[in-house]
């Protein structure tokens, strides 16, 4: 929170594309996260023009940039890294782009450029979003959170601690977890909502002791802060004065002069609250004057509460200059609205290209199902008429007539005319197209006529013999002679009655 910007840094060492060719710059990154002093160590005997690959000047850039941020300086230099930031998005190397845009904007919020800074800042956010990487968004979003804190936006300062907040949970870092239950902390303490800022004081207090330095000494003072509004000073004091032993810190010192105003002890309150005066922590800053006017005006030392009323309000004219809280939400807001219509469009896209795949698929069945079912059509009707002439010879054959002719014949006698006539009669009704090809020819006899139904009939040469009172040879040259006289080809009476039945 008030952005120290030296506070934050970015742990994303690995993942890049490529590895810097200069041995020193691979350590230096590989401390920079956790050893930041170390990194500032190996990096002090080079400058940026000791490197003369390009990759290895805008990594040196980088890496200095941010261990300075990390041991809690600042940097000036800000050409150095925007050559980092433009460098690594030339190569498309996008962790080391984000972490350089970030320190960009930190660099660019340091030296007051505000508006320049959240724009970086916003942009590495979105950039980040690709990366779907847990350290990224706890830093990116930490810092947003301060920025917004500083100006006073409470509504985007807890939606940004929160978001580090998960982030930290989702990656399991206990310290980042204490670190964003603190932020959150002193923002709900600062937007007055007390029973919030208790909830988050008793999460963080199980993980105080797996902590140290900085995260550790201000879960303490919040603790001790829980402990004041409850009553017990006694315990409050003790923790607090642990807790600046082993860092201090200007909450904790603003926290321990409440505390002695409370008992009685306004000497030493006072001398607290003004060390808290020049505190970094403008809400700690502000609220040290706030104490002070009070304390002074009661006391009718009109002099002293009206220098330092004036001094307050310049404090707040400061402040509001310096961060700005209308551009910042306004940048912050465009930002977003920029990023969702960006969103608006690719999802857009992703369902009219989803649409117009549906429609080809749904095309693609309808012609498949079109052929399928012609497909089917045909081989139905091939089966419809397969089964037509099935289920006609099987009528044909079990017809009274012929069933008649074969009991004649059975019997050995010779068939009637009014038998005949029968037969030609059924042969009308139930083959109409083969009686009328055979009668066509004109050349055939009423006897041959009647051979070539009894042969469609299946009916065997004896049986036609006994019918038409003809020997069995008679009736197989018969055949023979019929076969060239119906269909033009030569051949023996077996011929015949295959062209026949197929008839």
């Amino acid at each position: 929170m008030k952005l120290p910007v030296y506070i934050f840094s970015l742990f994303l060492l690995g993942c890049s594309q490529g590895q810097p060719s200069h041995p020193v710059l691979a350590e230096a990154e590989a401390a920079v996260d956790h050893e930041p002093y170390k990194a500032i160590q190996l990096l002090n005997a080079y400058g940026v023009d000791s490197f003369a690959a390009q990759r290895d000047k805008a990594l040196y850039g980088l890496v200095f940039t941010e261990a300075l941020h990390n041991i809690g300086l600042s940097s000036h230099n800000g050409p150095l890294i925007a050559f980092s930031q433009s460098y690594f998005d030339s190569v498309g190397d996008n962790r080391r782009r984000v972490r350089a845009m970030l320190h960009n904007g930190i660099t660019e919020y340091g030296q007051g450029r505000l508006l320049a800074a959240v724009q970086l800042i916003k942009q590495a956010e979105r950039l980040a979003g690709e990366e779907d990487d847990d350290y990224v968004d706890y830093y990116l979003a930490s810092v947003m959170g301060d920025i917004n804190d500083n100006a006073h936006n409470t509504k985007l300062t807890l939606h940004y601690y929160r978001r580090a907040l998960a982030a930290a949970q989702h990656s399991g870092s206990i310290e980042w977890r204490v670190r964003a239950m603190n932020n959150l902390v002193s923002a709900f303490d600062a937007a007055g909502a007390a029973d919030s800022m208790l909830y988050y004081i008793d999460k963080a207090r199980p993980l105080i002791d797996s902590v140290k330095g900085e995260a550790r000494s201000m879960a303490m003072v919040n603790m001790a802060s829980r402990f004041f509004r409850e009553g017990n000073l006694q315990e409050a004091v003790a923790l607090i004065k642990k807790a600046l032993g082993e860092m201090p810190c200007d909450k904790g010192h603003k926290l321990l002069a409440d505390i002695y105003a409370a008992q009685g002890d306004t000497a030493a309150a006072c001398e607290l609250w003004y060390q808290a005066l020049y505190a970094y922590d403008t809400d700690v800053q502000t609220k040290s004057y706030q104490r002070l006017i009070d304390y002074f005006w009661r006391h009718r030392d009109y002099f002293r509460a009206g220098d330092l009323s004036r001094r307050l309000n310049e404090v707040y004219e400061n402040n509001y200059v310096k961060n700005q809280p209308a551009e910042v939400i306004d940048i912050q807001t465009q930002s977003d609205a920029a990023a969702k219509e960006r969103s608006q469009y690719r999802a857009v896209i992703v369902l009219m290209t989803a649409a117009i795949l549906l429609l080809c698929a749904v095309i693609a069945v309808v012609l498949y199902h079109r052929w399928h079912t012609s497909r089917l059509n045909r081989t139905i009707e091939r089966l419809n008429a397969r089964y037509l002439g099935w289920n006609m010879e099987e009528q044909l054959m079990t017809a009274a007539p012929v069933a008649h002719l074969h009991r004649l014949a059975a019997r050995g006698q010779e068939a009637t005319d009014g038998d005949w006539t029968a037969l030609h009669l059924l042969m009308t009704q139930q083959a109409p197209t083969l009686l009328a090809r055979l009668s066509s020819t004109g050349t055939l006899t009423t006897k041959e006529l009647n051979v070539c139904l009894l042969i469609r009939l299946r009916f065997i040469p004896s049986e036609i013999g006994t019918l038409t009172s003809t020997s069995p040879q008679t009736i197989t040259n018969m055949r023979g002679r019929l076969l060239l006289k119906l269909f033009g080809e030569h051949g023996g009476a077996r011929d015949f009655d295959a062209k026949m039945r197929e008839l």
